[in-house]
Protein backbone atom coordinates (compact mmCIF):
# COMPACT_ATOMS: atom_id res chain seq x y z
CA UNK A 1 0.00 0.00 0.00
CA UNK A 2 1.24 3.53 -0.92
CA UNK A 3 0.73 5.39 3.21
CA UNK A 4 0.14 8.72 3.84
CA UNK A 5 3.58 8.90 5.51
CA UNK A 6 4.65 8.23 2.20
CA UNK A 7 2.11 10.40 0.10
CA UNK A 8 3.57 13.26 2.70
CA UNK A 9 7.42 12.25 1.97
CA UNK A 10 6.65 12.62 -1.72
CA UNK A 11 5.41 15.96 -1.35
CA UNK A 12 9.03 17.51 0.70
CA UNK A 13 7.82 16.75 4.13
CA UNK A 14 10.28 15.41 6.91
CA UNK A 15 8.39 12.12 8.65
CA UNK A 16 8.27 10.95 11.89
CA UNK A 17 6.59 8.16 13.96
CA UNK A 18 7.29 8.20 17.99
CA UNK A 19 5.34 5.47 19.55
CA UNK A 20 3.63 2.28 18.78
CA UNK A 21 3.72 0.59 14.87
CA UNK A 22 1.17 -2.58 15.28
CA UNK A 23 1.52 -3.66 11.59
CA UNK A 24 4.47 -5.72 12.08
CA UNK A 25 7.78 -6.51 13.03
CA UNK A 26 9.41 -8.04 10.46
CA UNK A 27 12.26 -5.70 9.12
CA UNK A 28 10.39 -5.19 5.96
CA UNK A 29 6.91 -3.94 7.72
CA UNK A 30 8.62 -1.28 10.56
CA UNK A 31 7.65 2.18 9.72
CA UNK A 32 11.15 3.49 7.92
CA UNK A 33 10.08 0.85 4.83
CA UNK A 34 6.79 2.59 4.76
CA UNK A 35 7.77 6.19 4.60
CA UNK A 36 8.93 7.25 7.69
CA UNK A 37 12.27 9.36 8.00
CA UNK A 38 12.75 8.48 11.62
CA UNK A 39 11.40 5.67 14.45
CA UNK A 40 11.23 5.60 18.30
CA UNK A 41 9.04 2.72 20.34
CA UNK A 42 7.62 -0.43 20.02
CA UNK A 43 7.00 -2.48 16.97
CA UNK A 44 3.77 -4.42 19.08
CA UNK A 45 1.22 -3.18 21.68
CA UNK A 46 2.10 -2.14 25.09
CA UNK A 47 0.60 -5.08 26.79
CA UNK A 48 3.85 -7.00 25.55
CA UNK A 49 5.72 -5.20 28.40
CA UNK A 50 3.49 -8.31 30.95
CA UNK A 51 5.14 -11.05 29.17
CA UNK A 52 8.66 -11.01 31.64
CA UNK A 53 6.81 -11.10 34.71
CA UNK A 54 4.27 -13.78 32.85
CA UNK A 55 4.12 -17.30 35.29
CA UNK A 56 6.47 -19.88 32.83
CA UNK A 57 7.66 -16.98 30.42
CA UNK A 58 10.82 -18.46 28.53
CA UNK A 59 12.88 -15.76 26.65
CA UNK A 60 14.84 -18.65 24.91
CA UNK A 61 11.27 -19.45 23.26
CA UNK A 62 9.94 -15.93 23.11
CA UNK A 63 12.33 -13.13 23.10
CA UNK A 64 12.09 -10.44 25.43
CA UNK A 65 10.52 -7.31 23.91
CA UNK A 66 12.21 -4.05 23.07
CA UNK A 67 11.89 -0.84 22.06
CA UNK A 68 13.29 0.19 19.11
CA UNK A 69 14.89 3.47 16.92
CA UNK A 70 16.21 4.26 13.60
CA UNK A 71 16.49 6.36 10.69
CA UNK A 72 16.21 6.22 7.11
CA UNK A 73 19.13 4.82 5.53
CA UNK A 74 20.82 3.76 8.73
CA UNK A 75 18.26 0.84 9.80
CA UNK A 76 16.80 0.49 12.76
CA UNK A 77 18.23 -1.39 16.48
CA UNK A 78 17.23 -2.50 19.29
CA UNK A 79 17.40 -0.88 22.56
CA UNK A 80 16.85 -1.69 25.80
CA UNK A 81 13.81 -4.79 27.29
CA UNK A 82 10.08 -2.90 27.20
CA UNK A 83 8.70 -4.49 30.39
CA UNK A 84 7.10 -3.33 33.58
CA UNK A 85 10.14 -1.17 35.07
CA UNK A 86 10.20 0.51 31.75
CA UNK A 87 6.51 0.74 31.19
CA UNK A 88 5.27 3.98 33.03
CA UNK A 89 8.23 6.00 31.38
CA UNK A 90 7.28 5.16 27.97
CA UNK A 91 4.73 8.31 27.11
CA UNK A 92 7.13 10.44 29.35
CA UNK A 93 9.51 9.95 25.97
CA UNK A 94 6.75 9.87 23.55
CA UNK A 95 6.73 13.74 24.40
CA UNK A 96 10.27 14.39 25.12
CA UNK A 97 11.03 12.69 21.55
CA UNK A 98 7.95 14.60 20.10
CA UNK A 99 8.53 18.18 21.44
CA UNK A 100 12.23 17.56 20.65
CA UNK A 101 11.25 16.99 16.66
CA UNK A 102 8.86 19.81 16.84
CA UNK A 103 11.62 22.62 18.30
CA UNK A 104 14.09 20.63 15.57
CA UNK A 105 11.77 20.83 12.55
CA UNK A 106 9.92 24.32 13.20
CA UNK A 107 13.57 26.20 12.74
CA UNK A 108 13.63 25.10 8.94
CA UNK A 109 12.49 25.45 5.82
CA UNK A 110 10.98 21.85 5.43
CA UNK A 111 7.71 21.01 6.76
CA UNK A 112 6.93 17.93 8.34
CA UNK A 113 4.67 15.21 9.56
CA UNK A 114 4.50 13.88 13.37
CA UNK A 115 2.51 11.14 14.18
CA UNK A 116 2.51 10.26 17.90
CA UNK A 117 0.58 6.54 18.48
CA UNK A 118 0.84 6.79 22.67
CA UNK A 119 0.74 4.04 24.70
CA UNK A 120 -1.70 5.60 27.52
CA UNK A 121 -4.32 4.09 28.40
CA UNK A 122 -3.60 0.79 26.85
CA UNK A 123 -3.19 -1.46 29.30
CA UNK A 124 -1.40 -2.18 31.51
CA UNK A 125 -2.43 0.85 32.78
CA UNK A 126 0.54 1.71 33.98
CA UNK A 127 1.17 5.84 34.52
CA UNK A 128 4.39 7.87 35.20
CA UNK A 129 4.81 8.07 39.22
CA UNK A 130 4.21 11.40 39.00
CA UNK A 131 0.50 11.02 38.10
CA UNK A 132 0.04 7.32 40.02
CA UNK A 133 -2.69 7.91 42.58
CA UNK A 134 -3.41 11.33 41.35
CA UNK A 135 -6.78 11.18 39.76
CA UNK A 136 -8.76 9.58 42.45
CA UNK A 137 -10.66 6.72 39.84
CA UNK A 138 -7.85 4.05 39.97
CA UNK A 139 -4.69 3.19 38.28
CA UNK A 140 -6.73 4.16 34.86
CA UNK A 141 -8.03 7.47 35.50
CA UNK A 142 -4.40 8.11 36.84
CA UNK A 143 -3.22 7.06 33.04
CA UNK A 144 -6.11 9.52 31.19
CA UNK A 145 -4.11 12.44 33.79
CA UNK A 146 -0.97 11.52 32.33
CA UNK A 147 -2.26 11.39 28.67
CA UNK A 148 -3.86 14.77 28.81
CA UNK A 149 -0.64 16.36 30.21
CA UNK A 150 1.22 14.50 27.53
CA UNK A 151 -0.89 15.79 24.93
CA UNK A 152 -0.66 18.74 26.41
CA UNK A 153 3.13 19.24 26.58
CA UNK A 154 3.12 18.55 22.46
CA UNK A 155 -0.07 21.18 21.78
CA UNK A 156 2.54 23.94 23.82
CA UNK A 157 5.77 22.95 22.14
CA UNK A 158 3.64 23.74 18.91
CA UNK A 159 2.59 26.93 20.24
CA UNK A 160 5.86 27.67 21.47
CA UNK A 161 7.55 27.23 17.93
CA UNK A 162 5.61 29.42 16.30
CA UNK A 163 3.82 27.27 14.02
CA UNK A 164 0.25 26.85 15.73
CA UNK A 165 -1.41 28.60 12.68
CA UNK A 166 0.27 26.28 10.14
CA UNK A 167 -0.08 23.13 11.75
CA UNK A 168 -2.76 20.91 11.25
CA UNK A 169 -3.21 18.92 14.42
CA UNK A 170 -5.56 15.54 14.25
CA UNK A 171 -6.26 13.65 17.50
CA UNK A 172 -8.38 10.50 17.16
CA UNK A 173 -8.80 7.07 18.76
CA UNK A 174 -9.03 3.81 17.75
CA UNK A 175 -11.58 1.64 19.60
CA UNK A 176 -13.42 2.26 22.74
CA UNK A 177 -12.65 0.19 26.21
CA UNK A 178 -11.04 -3.04 26.33
CA UNK A 179 -12.31 -5.90 28.15
CA UNK A 180 -9.26 -7.10 29.48
CA UNK A 181 -9.32 -5.30 32.71
CA UNK A 182 -13.08 -3.92 33.35
CA UNK A 183 -14.28 -2.71 34.97
CA UNK A 184 -10.56 -0.46 35.79
CA UNK A 185 -10.28 0.48 32.34
CA UNK A 186 -13.56 2.71 32.19
CA UNK A 187 -17.11 1.87 31.09
CA UNK A 188 -18.79 2.65 27.29
CA UNK A 189 -20.98 4.70 29.02
CA UNK A 190 -24.56 4.88 26.38
CA UNK A 191 -22.89 3.13 24.10
CA UNK A 192 -22.78 -0.86 24.01
CA UNK A 193 -20.00 -3.18 23.09
CA UNK A 194 -15.88 -3.00 23.69
CA UNK A 195 -13.18 -3.52 21.36
CA UNK A 196 -13.58 -6.33 19.54
CA UNK A 197 -17.11 -5.82 18.87
CA UNK A 198 -18.65 -3.52 16.09
CA UNK A 199 -21.17 -1.77 18.34
CA UNK A 200 -21.08 1.75 19.37
CA UNK A 201 -18.94 1.60 22.33
CA UNK A 202 -16.32 0.24 20.29
CA UNK A 203 -16.51 2.01 16.94
CA UNK A 204 -17.89 5.46 17.84
CA UNK A 205 -14.80 7.73 19.32
CA UNK A 206 -14.24 11.01 19.02
CA UNK A 207 -11.88 13.04 16.65
CA UNK A 208 -10.31 16.34 17.16
CA UNK A 209 -9.06 18.85 14.52
CA UNK A 210 -7.15 21.72 15.16
CA UNK A 211 -6.36 24.32 12.79
CA UNK A 212 -6.59 27.94 13.93
CA UNK A 213 -7.95 30.33 11.36
CA UNK A 214 -9.01 27.18 9.13
CA UNK A 215 -11.13 25.08 11.65
CA UNK A 216 -13.54 26.89 13.99
CA UNK A 217 -12.70 26.39 17.23
CA UNK A 218 -15.52 24.74 19.19
CA UNK A 219 -17.63 23.50 16.21
CA UNK A 220 -18.92 20.07 16.99
CA UNK A 221 -20.51 18.04 14.75
CA UNK A 222 -21.83 14.15 14.63
CA UNK A 223 -21.31 13.71 11.03
CA UNK A 224 -19.96 10.05 10.07
CA UNK A 225 -16.64 10.53 9.37
CA UNK A 226 -14.22 7.16 9.15
CA UNK A 227 -10.70 7.05 9.97
CA UNK A 228 -10.06 6.11 6.46
CA UNK A 229 -10.77 9.33 5.56
CA UNK A 230 -8.07 10.85 6.97
CA UNK A 231 -5.54 9.69 4.50
CA UNK A 232 -7.53 11.73 0.95
CA UNK A 233 -8.05 14.49 3.33
CA UNK A 234 -4.54 15.46 3.93
CA UNK A 235 -3.87 14.39 0.52
CA UNK A 236 -6.23 17.38 -0.60
CA UNK A 237 -5.18 19.82 1.87
CA UNK A 238 -1.40 19.17 0.61
CA UNK A 239 -1.97 18.61 -2.87
CA UNK A 240 -0.53 15.07 -2.51
CA UNK A 241 -1.70 11.82 -4.87
CA UNK A 242 -4.30 9.58 -3.97
CA UNK A 243 -3.59 6.08 -6.10
CA UNK A 244 -5.70 5.76 -8.36
CA UNK A 245 -5.10 2.00 -9.51
CA UNK A 246 -7.02 0.21 -6.74
CA UNK A 247 -9.89 1.44 -4.61
CA UNK A 248 -9.51 3.44 -2.23
CA UNK A 249 -12.07 3.66 1.03
CA UNK A 250 -11.50 6.88 2.30
CA UNK A 251 -13.17 10.09 1.17
CA UNK A 252 -11.86 13.28 0.95
CA UNK A 253 -13.79 15.63 4.01
CA UNK A 254 -11.32 18.46 3.53
CA UNK A 255 -14.12 20.70 2.57
CA UNK A 256 -16.19 19.29 5.51
CA UNK A 257 -14.08 19.64 8.44
CA UNK A 258 -12.93 23.52 7.27
CA UNK A 259 -16.68 24.49 7.56
CA UNK A 260 -16.93 24.56 4.11
CA UNK A 261 -20.09 22.46 3.64
CA UNK A 262 -22.42 21.21 7.23
CA UNK A 263 -22.19 17.52 5.97
CA UNK A 264 -19.98 15.01 5.67
CA UNK A 265 -19.27 13.50 1.89
CA UNK A 266 -19.84 10.11 4.12
CA UNK A 267 -23.24 8.80 4.53
CA UNK A 268 -22.05 5.19 5.60
CA UNK A 269 -19.36 2.85 6.29
CA UNK A 270 -18.75 -0.48 6.87
CA UNK A 271 -17.96 -2.86 9.92
CA UNK A 272 -16.06 -5.79 10.02
CA UNK A 273 -14.74 -8.73 12.37
CA UNK A 274 -11.65 -10.20 10.50
CA UNK A 275 -12.65 -10.35 7.22
CA UNK A 276 -16.65 -10.58 8.21
CA UNK A 277 -18.15 -8.43 7.02
CA UNK A 278 -20.60 -7.57 9.95
CA UNK A 279 -22.59 -4.52 9.81
CA UNK A 280 -23.14 -1.58 7.75
CA UNK A 281 -23.80 2.21 9.33
CA UNK A 282 -26.37 4.50 7.01
CA UNK A 283 -26.87 7.94 8.46
CA UNK A 284 -28.76 7.45 11.99
CA UNK A 285 -29.32 3.38 11.32
CA UNK A 286 -27.34 0.46 11.45
CA UNK A 287 -28.06 -2.88 10.18
CA UNK A 288 -26.61 -5.82 11.13
CA UNK A 289 -25.97 -8.64 8.85
CA UNK A 290 -24.49 -10.91 11.26
CA UNK A 291 -24.56 -11.29 15.55
CA UNK A 292 -22.08 -10.93 18.02
CA UNK A 293 -22.05 -10.37 21.61
CA UNK A 294 -21.08 -7.19 23.29
CA UNK A 295 -21.43 -7.94 26.96
CA UNK A 296 -18.45 -7.34 28.86
CA UNK A 297 -18.42 -11.75 29.88
CA UNK A 298 -19.42 -12.49 26.53
CA UNK A 299 -17.36 -12.72 23.41
CA UNK A 300 -18.27 -14.43 19.78
CA UNK A 301 -20.67 -14.10 16.60
CA UNK A 302 -23.52 -16.03 15.52
CA UNK A 303 -25.46 -15.87 12.22
CA UNK A 304 -28.99 -14.10 12.38
CA UNK A 305 -32.13 -15.43 10.79
CA UNK A 306 -32.22 -12.06 9.19
CA UNK A 307 -30.84 -8.73 9.75
CA UNK A 308 -30.87 -6.54 12.75
CA UNK A 309 -31.55 -2.98 12.60
CA UNK A 310 -31.24 0.23 14.89
CA UNK A 311 -32.21 3.88 15.07
CA UNK A 312 -28.76 5.11 16.58
CA UNK A 313 -30.27 8.76 17.31
CA UNK A 314 -32.85 7.13 19.48
CA UNK A 315 -31.29 4.17 20.38
CA UNK A 316 -27.55 4.42 21.12
CA UNK A 317 -27.05 1.44 23.35
CA UNK A 318 -28.36 -0.81 20.14
CA UNK A 319 -31.34 -2.82 22.12
CA UNK A 320 -34.35 -2.61 19.98
CA UNK A 321 -34.30 -4.25 16.76
CA UNK A 322 -36.36 -2.54 14.23
CA UNK A 323 -35.67 -4.37 11.30
CA UNK A 324 -38.72 -6.06 10.69
CA UNK A 325 -41.03 -2.76 10.78
CA UNK A 326 -38.66 -0.52 8.56
CA UNK A 327 -37.58 -3.30 5.81
CA UNK A 328 -36.89 -0.32 3.61
CA UNK A 329 -33.64 0.49 5.35
CA UNK A 330 -32.09 -2.84 3.49
CA UNK A 331 -32.32 -1.03 0.54
CA UNK A 332 -29.82 1.63 1.16
CA UNK A 333 -27.72 -0.26 3.04
CA UNK A 334 -27.92 -3.56 1.36
CA UNK A 335 -26.54 -1.28 -1.93
CA UNK A 336 -23.29 -0.11 0.43
CA UNK A 337 -22.73 -4.16 0.95
CA UNK A 338 -23.35 -4.83 -2.71
CA UNK A 339 -20.94 -2.10 -3.99
CA UNK A 340 -18.04 -2.86 -1.88
CA UNK A 341 -18.42 -6.93 -2.72
CA UNK A 342 -18.52 -6.33 -6.28
CA UNK A 343 -15.36 -4.21 -6.22
CA UNK A 344 -13.84 -6.99 -4.11
CA UNK A 345 -14.29 -9.52 -6.62
CA UNK A 346 -13.79 -7.51 -9.64
CA UNK A 347 -10.56 -7.10 -8.14
CA UNK A 348 -9.93 -10.65 -7.14
CA UNK A 349 -11.10 -12.12 -10.45
CA UNK A 350 -9.06 -9.66 -12.47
Amino acid sequence: EYTIAEMLSDQGYDTAIYGKWHLGYAQERLPLNHGFDEWWGFPVSTDVSWYPDAVGFDSALFGTPRLMEGRKGEGIRELEPYDKSKRPFIDQMIAEKSIAYIERQSNTDEPFFLYIPWSLVHHPSIAHPDFQGKSGAGKFGDAMLEHDYRVGQVLEAIDKAGIADNTLVIYASDNGPDRAEYPYIGDTGPYRGFLGTVHEGSVRTPMMMRWPGRIDAGRVSNEIVSIQDIFPTVAAIVGGEVPDDRVIDGVDQSAFVQGKQDHSNRESVLFFAGEKLMAVKWRQFKVYLRGESPEIDQRGYRQLWAPEAYNLELDPKEQHDLALQNLWLMSPTFKVMFEYVYSVCLLYTS
